[in-house]
Formats: C-alpha cells, sequence, structure tokens
C-alpha cells in the first residue's frame, strides 16, 4: 500500500512539476518571452531579429534548456521523493514515477531516436535519484545501530 501510494504521489509531482516548469522556462528566458511578446510577432522577422536576435536559435536554446536541464533535474527530483518513501524496489517505483516525462519527451519530439534516447535517460536518472536517496536513508539508519562491545 505504502509504495502504492509513492508511486501515485510521484506521478502526480511530476506532472506537476512539468506543468510548472513549462511556466517558469517560458517566464524567465529570453524564447518564453519573445512568444508572449505579440506586437514584435506581428511585426515581422526583422522586428523579432532586432529586438531579440535570432528567434530560431532562442526556439532552440529553449528547448535544449528544456530537455536538458529541466527535465532531468524533474527526474532526479521524483527519483529522490520515490527512494525517500519507498520501503523496497525503489528503483522499480522511480523508473514508473518517471514515465510522465518519458511520454513528454516522446511526444515532443515525434518518436524520434533522439526522444527514446532521452525518455530513457529520464527513467535512468529518476532511478539513480531513488537508489541514492534510499542508500543514504539506509546508510544513516543503520549508522545508529552499532554492536555493544564487551
Amino acid at each position: 500500500m505504502r509504495n502504492a501510494v509513492t508511486v501515485a504521489g510521484g506521478v502526480v509531482l511530476s506532472f506537476l512539476l512539468l506543468a510548472s516548469s513549462v511556466v517558469v522556462v517560458g517566464h524567465f528566458t529570453r524564447g518564453g518571452q519573445l512568444n508572449k511578446d505579440r506586437s514584435t510577432l506581428s511585426e515581422g522577422y526583422s522586428s523579432v531579429r532586432a529586438k531579440y536576435g535570432d528567434p530560431w536559435q532562442l526556439m532552440s536554446q529553449t528547448v535544449h534548456l528544456y530537455e536538458f536541464g529541466v527535465q532531468p533535474a524533474i527526474a532526479l527530483i521524483v527519483g529522490g521523493l520515490v527512494g525517500l518513501f519507498s520501503k523496497r524496489r525503489e528503483v522499480v517505483l522511480g523508473c514508473i514515477t518517471a514515465l510522465p516525462l518519458a511520454l513528454f519527451a516522446l511526444a515532443a519530439l515525434s518518436l524520434s531516436a533522439m526522444a527514446f534516447s532521452l525518455a530513457g535517460s529520464y527513467v535512468l536518472l529518476a532511478a539513480f535519484g531513488a537508489y541514492v536517496v534510499r542508500a543514504y536513508k539506509n546508510r544513516r539508519t543503520t549508522a545508529g545501530m552499532t554492536k555493544p562491545t564487551g
């Protein structure tokens, strides 16, 4: 029962972090600001280039930031949550909770080879995060249980 609640919480956290990261990346990056600036977009390519630089490069930078920075961080956070609350099989549970990230990567990149490699790396990062947090938790728990000598 505890593992089921942990997985459900991890999946919900994964969706919440995905949604909030889209808002944060859109708000704090130049590519996101370009997307929100409707007056500049309606004026044409030359005005966009004068104000923001090359728009294609901005979009590419924003996508790379999201794929190689934000989503791996979400995978590690979700995996860490699973490692913190699971009783056993934390690696498998970490993989399960990273599935929303993997599906998002597959959908965003149209099932390309890059999408499959990113999806797999997100799942592995979540499993790694779960394993590391669980190992740290076990080490910390058993550190105080030494056998009395004498």
